[in-house]
C-alpha cells in the first residue's frame, strides 16, 4: 500500500486537525477563535481508514504457517 507525499496544505490543515482535536480533549474546539481557519479535510476518515486497511492487509497463508 503506497502514500503520495503530502504537500504544504495537506500538513497545515492536518496539523489543524490534530490541533482542533487537542483542544476537544478539554471541550473546547477551534470555532472559539473565529480567526484561527478549520481544517477542511475529513482527516478522521483518512487516519480510521488506513489503519484498518493496514491491519486487513495481511497474507493468510503466512500467517497460517506461523500457526502451525
Amino acid at each position: 500500500m503506497g502514500f503520495d507525499v503530502p504537500g504544504a496544505e495537506a500538513v497545515y490543515d492536518y496539523g489543524l486537525y490534530l490541533l482542533n482535536g487537542i483542544l476537544q480533549e478539554s471541550e473546547r474546539s477551534l470555532d472559539e477563535w473565529p480567526s484561527m481557519p478549520q481544517p477542511w479535510e475529513d482527516w478522521h476518515a483518512v487516519v480510521v481508514n488506513t489503519l484498518i486497511a493496514e491491519q486487513l492487509n495481511y497474507d493468510r497463508n503466512t500467517k497460517q504457517t506461523e500457526v502451525e
